[in-house]
């Protein structure tokens, strides 16, 4: 099903299939994790352990009824349904026996006590027996009228007890039996009206129970030989299964209705009671008496805790009726057989450890006290038709009740504990008159009481320094400060409706108000001073808008408050005044925090869910058999503990700080999860189960996740991750991501951040448990790696930041921040912000990065980026930023260095041109004695990665050859110092040209230079050999002669009078035909192919060098930066990581669609101003037209009423 990568973890050859998983962890053992010294030891471990707790499961050919084992429990014999009788192997898990010895259905078996014998009893009355080896019949004992339902055969091998649907108890004398006759003494010691399903008999044979359908069951003590009954213990339901303890403290019913009662032995009154989902046919009871095993018609086998009041234990596998249970003689292994046709055995799981505390009142609210250690519960008391209310603690050794104190306020409308633990606060109302009155939790005593006053009372709040009491109203808050009395201080309408909680942080700067409108309010508390100043800061009503009604809401620290609503949870930035993450989790009752804000806990009706507050990511939960009225987890994270609406208090450990094994998540499921975990290690799942996703193994700190990954189950972490499975590191650091990378599993590896970049928008937070991950996926060459960078860097999810600046600042403005969240705080005064002008845009890196030079994890993320195989990582904003960052803060080291080189130069140019004496070598000595100190300590920093850079060979020769320069130079030795002194020149002009990398103009130069040296390398040696071998040529054909006509012999000479024809220089005097050939030959192959072909080597070179410029640019910047934090060594241990927060101008990007339609609207919007020109100058001319028409219309009048003037006079 599965493209595995043939990738084994087993060590010595080991395979890792469930039958050579040995068992090496117990449930109670304590576990260190720092003694696994690596993560595939730990694997292993956890591995173990839940193969060892997978069932062992035998299928048979037929369905049992009955199953004994032998005393070696190498062996079980169990009868089937259809009448045959089976031998099985436990080792080989083979039936090595088997024989049909009766048509009709066997209902119990029984061994002889030296194993000799098998006892058979079923659905006809007559008992058979048969050899134990060969199953040939041994003995028949006829007696019974019925079905006969079990048999007891007793510790001395002389007796035996059968019960019967006749309604009789029998007892046979064995020592006198004639099997050929079937003449066996056997008598009745007990009679019911109805048919006995089951017997039991103590192995002294002292006492003998029965239990019938008629509803009761007899308990008989043997005296003098005879039976007679001692009690008899009556039921309301058919008793199907009976059992006595070895202890004798108590006898086990288990009946027709699936309820299991424990009565005392001798009081025959009810100790406990269980009750299974269905009919119960076997019990079996521990040793020591300390849990009861029992299986029926529920399919289950379930175990009972007699010694504490703990959980029960589902072993879940079998798929019909169970018919028969035993325990091993080690008490550690369940045997089980049922209808389905499968024998298996069980490892008894431990029951979990938890204190039942009984209150017989209503819990109220649950607490562990950080001041004193203690347990807190406040309580409701009903007492004559009135509520009262009173405080219990308990200590955290025994449980045992240590303060009660009442609180003696009548009409108790509402309390307030906050997060200190020392003091609690009850509003109280008599006639209409509030009083607030606190209490001191230590002592146990009424500390003040403050009267309030007729008014109107809906919420209320204290400030963490008592100083404050704020109390919500219809509309308004009302605010008073605490002294000896309580003085009206402020008094303001806030909101639209009832105001039904108020929390106030701990620096008394703010109070968060939540109204009936389900609209939330930040308001300043030092601004209610001054009555003129609106100081309400912000109001969020996103909850109004989604139409959630508001629950309830907590300050997780001084800057973040969670709200939870009916459908989603928000975390909100008091700081930041925005929202931090949204989840959309409906059902949340209320929420809690761990004392170290580690964790986060939202109870949801009978569960607890954990997340972690450093990402605000979803781990597990833990299940409840009821639903929980309160809950708090202990300041040391190491206990918890709940309420239950019966007054029940439960105190158990918490999965965040056990030190044993911990399958934290619904314990009823226990058993389907290590069997699905088991098929995940063996490697026989056939199926994906996503009802684990959630479950969690500690202390290791484990999900299925890392399993998958460790296993390489890549579909299953598809699907795993698409149904938001939670992704967290273990306990040491290791995410599923880190298990891949590791093992080198591609598709695990590709499964994984193809479902992280899917939920990266919805969830900002999720790649904060891969951070680590960066230099091995760096190293491994994720071909979508630059994706995942492009995400690690790119527009933050807040909203509320500004949108436009006024001035001019030098983009981008880079902040190093803690927080996850920027913040618009920490680019002033770089940036003022406006209404109007630049647009901004805020980015982020959405994992810590090692930002401070020198740590090893900096180093080792430096070299991871110069390793990577994706070139394609070095274009992105998050490469390119970082390195930026780095740069910026080791750049002086490289001016530094540069500088005392310039100053070398000089005092080495100054050496040779002017001041070649003795005295002056001196200075520029020194300084090579300063560069040689570095040198070695580079060294010794960097180790072998110093002899990877071709420079440190340059620099190493450089430094030497001076210092010998200089010696023999003053010693008066050397030779020929214009020669030495002119290498030296030579391999210290070459070095300084290695500074030009400092500066970005040059250091793509610089790169292009390297490059074109070892481009031409090759191409230099075939132009040198095809010199030499053309000098060669004309040695032998035309020797050259001097001026005086003598031959010149020198080889030398024709080499360097080719090397120059290369350049185009030549000398034909005296050539021949031969010679001529010769010569145009060379012109041909040297000057005119060798030189092209150079011209377009380094035209290649440069093209390829221009394309990658980013890469190279980034690799030379990465060996400066790398070389300066080698130095850096004191910084080795530490671990600083820092986000990179970024403002910058936002420049309107287009796409080539949108391109064409804004040149479309362009052009429109040019005609339409051109049509507009043309209809105001018709519109002109028109008006113009009218005018004249107007102008001669009145002439016209003028003229007509002249005319009729006229005509009138006439």
């Amino acid at each position: 099903m599965f493209s595995k990568l043939g990738i084994s973890f087993a060590s010595n050859g080991e395979s890792q299939s469930k039958s050579k998983i040995r068992p090496i962890l117990e449930e109670d053992q304590i576990i260190d994790l720092a003694s696994m010294k690596t993560f595939k030891d730990r694997m292993k471990t956890v591995s173990s352990f839940i193969a060892s707790y997978n069932p062992e499961a035998i299928s048979t050919p037929f369905k049992g009824t009955d199953l004994k084992l032998t005393r070696d429990e190498k062996t079980v014999i169990f009868g089937s349904k259809d009448g045959r009788l089976a031998k099985l192997n436990m080792e080989t898990k083979d039936i090595v026996l088997d024989t049909h010895i009766d048509d009709k259905a066997i209902w119990t078996i029984e061994l002889s006590k030296d194993e000799s014998l098998v006892y058979v009893g079923g659905q006809h009355p007559t008992i058979k027996c048969f050899n134990f080896h060969t199953f040939e019949p041994a003995g028949k004992f006829s007696g019974h009228k019925s079905d006969v339902f079990l048999i007891i055969i007793s510790s001395d091998n002389k007796s035996m007890y059968s019960c019967s649907e006749d309604g009789t108890v029998k007892l046979w004398d064995l020592s006198t039996k004639d099997t050929k006759e079937s003449k066996a003494k056997h008598r009745d010691i007990a009679k019911h009206s109805k048919a006995v399903q089951a017997i039991d008999i103590t192995p002294d044979g002292r006492y003998l129970m029965t239990g019938s359908i008629d509803m009761s069951s007899c308990i008989l003590t043997k005296d003098s030989g005879d039976w007679a009954v001692a009690s008899t213990l009556i039921n309301d339901s058919p008793i199907m299964a009976v059992k006595i303890s070895e202890t004798l403290k108590y006898v086990v019913t288990g009946d027709e209705d699936g309820k299991v009662i424990a009565w005392d032995f001798y009081q025959q009154n009810k100790l406990k009671v269980f009750k299974d989902t269905a009919s119960i046919w076997c019990i079996d009871v521990s040793e020591d008496g300390d849990f009861i095993v029992t299986g029926g018609k529920s399919t289950n086998i379930m175990l009972w805790d007699m010694a504490k009041e703990r959980r029960c234990i589902e072993l879940k596998g079998h798929k019909q009726m169970i018919k028969s249970t035993v325990i091993t003689a080690d008490q550690k292994h369940v045997v089980s057989l049922s209808n389905d046709s499968k024998v298996m055995k069980w490892k008894i799981p431990n029951f979990e450890e938890r204190t039942v505390i009984n209150t017989n009142r209503t819990v109220i609210k649950l607490w562990f006290s950080n001041e004193n250690g203690l347990l807190y519960a406040y309580m409701k008391v009903n007492e004559d038709s009135s509520d009262k209310y009173m405080i219990n603690a308990w200590n955290l050794i025994n449980y045992a009740l240590v303060k009660e104190f009442p609180i003696s306020e009548p009409n108790i409308v509402n309390y307030y504990k906050g997060p200190s633990d020392k003091y609690m606060y009850f509003i109280s109302n008599a006639d209409g008159i509030y009083t607030m009155t606190s209490y001191d939790l230590i002592e146990g005593l009424k500390v003040t009481t403050y009267p309030l006053g007729r008014i109107e009372f809906v919420s209320f709040s204290v400030s963490l320094d008592n100083q404050y009491l704020f109390i919500g109203q219809t509309f308004k808050i009302l605010t008073f400060r605490l002294g000896e009395k309580a003085t009206m201080y402020n008094w303001q309408i806030y909101h639209g409706g009832q105001v039904k909680q108020i929390v106030c942080t701990s620096n008394m700067k703010y109070i968060l108000s939540a109204d009936s409108l389900n609209v939330l309010k930040l308001i300043d508390v030092e601004l209610m001073a001054d009555e003129n100043v609106r100081n309400d800061l912000e109001e969020l009503t996103m909850f109004k808008e989604a139409g959630s009604d508001f629950i309830d809401m907590k300050l997780m620290n001084e800057d973040i408050v969670v709200i939870v609503s009916y459908n989603f949870t928000v975390f909100w930035s008091i700081d930041k005044r925005t929202v931090v993450k949204k989840v959309d989790k409906p059902n949340v009752s209320d929420i809690g925090f761990s004392l170290d804000q580690n964790y986060i806990f939202f109870r949801t009706g009978s569960k607890i869910e954990i997340w972690t507050s450093s990402d605000f990511s979803y781990n597990c939960f833990i299940q409840y058999d009821e639903d929980l009225s309160s809950y708090h987890i202990s300041p040391d994270n190491k206990t918890i503990a709940v309420s239950q609406h019966d007054g029940n208090i439960l105190v158990s450990r918490s999965p965040l700080a056990t030190k044993t094994i911990f399958l934290c998540g619904n314990p009823s499921e226990k058993c389907q999860f290590i069997s699905y975990a088991s098929s995940i290690i063996d490697d026989s799942s056939e199926e994906y189960n996503g009802n684990f996703d959630d479950w969690i193994i500690e202390p290791f700190h484990y999900n299925l996740l890392h399993l998958y990954a460790f296993y390489n189950f890549d579909e299953y972490l598809t699907l795993a991750l698409k149904r938001k499975s939670p992704f967290f590191c273990t306990a040491l650091g290791f995410s599923p991501l880190t298990i891949a990378l590791e093992a080198d599993y591609p598709n695990c590896i590709n499964a994984i951040l193809r479902e992280l970049r899917e939920v990266f928008n919805e969830n900002p937070f999720v790649f904060l448990s891969i951070e680590s991950c960066l230099p091995a996926l760096n190293e491994c060459g994720y071909e979508r790696l630059h994706s995942v960078y492009d995400i690690l860097f790119s527009a933050t999810k807040v909203v509320g930041l500004p949108k436009f600046c006024s001035n001019e600042p030098k983009f981008p403005v880079r902040v190093i921040s803690d927080s996850f969240i920027p913040k618009r705080e920490s680019f002033e005064p770089s940036v003022v912000y406006a209404e109007e002008g630049k647009t901004l845009e805020f980015l982020q890196t959405f994992v810590k990065v090692p930002l401070l030079a020198g740590t090893s994890e900096s180093i080792e993320f430096l070299q991871s980026i110069e390793d990577c195989k994706n070139l394609r990582i070095y274009d992105t904003e998050f490469i390119q930023t970082l390195l930026q960052e780095k740069w910026n803060q080791i750049k002086w080291v490289a001016y530094l260095q540069a500088i005392v080189y310039i100053v070398f130069l000089v005092l080495l140019s100054l050496y040779t041109v002017e001041y070649r004496n003795d005295s002056f070598l001196v200075a520029p000595f020194v300084v090579n004695c300063l560069f040689c100190v570095y040198e070695l300590s580079y060294l010794a920093s960097s180790k072998t990665k110093y002899f990877q850079d071709p420079w440190n060979y340059i620099d190493i020769t450089r430094i030497f050859a001076f210092l010998i320069y200089a010696v023999l130079i003053w010693v008066n030795v050397l030779p020929d110092e214009d020669g030495f002194l002119a290498a030296l020149i030579l391999i210290s002009w070459v070095r300084g040209v290695a500074y030009f990398r400092i500066f970005k103009q040059t250091r793509y130069l610089i790169n292009l230079l390297i490059t074109s040296c070892r481009d031409i390398a090759a191409f230099l040696v075939i132009l040198f050999y095809s010199t030499i071998s053309f000098a060669l040529i004309f040695y032998a054909l035309l020797p050259y002669k001097d001026e005086n006509g003598e031959t010149i012999e020198d080889f030398f000479v024709y080499a360097t009078s080719f090397y120059d024809l290369n350049l185009g220089n030549s000398n034909v005097e005296g050539f021949g035909k031969l010679e001529w050939g010769f010569y145009i030959l060379v012109t041909i192959l040297n000057p005119i192919i060798m030189i092209n072909l150079l011209i377009s080597i380094l035209g290649d070179t440069y093209g390829t060098a221009s394309e990658n410029e980013s890469v190279n640019d980034a690799r030379e910047l990465i060996k400066l930066i790398f070389e300066a934090e080698l130095l850096m060594f004191w910084r080795r241990t530490t671990i600083d990581r820092k986000y990179i927060h970024v403002c910058d101008e936002l420049e309107p990007v287009f796409t080539e669609q949108e391109d064409l339609q804004k040149r479309k609207i362009k052009m429109l919007k040019s005609r339409v101003v051109g049509m507009t020109e043309n209809m105001k100058k018709e519109e002109q001319i028109i008006f113009e037209m009218i005018r004249l028409i107007q102008v001669r219309n009145a002439a016209v009048s003028d003229l007509i009423e002249d005319y009729e003037y006229k005509k009138a006079i006439k």
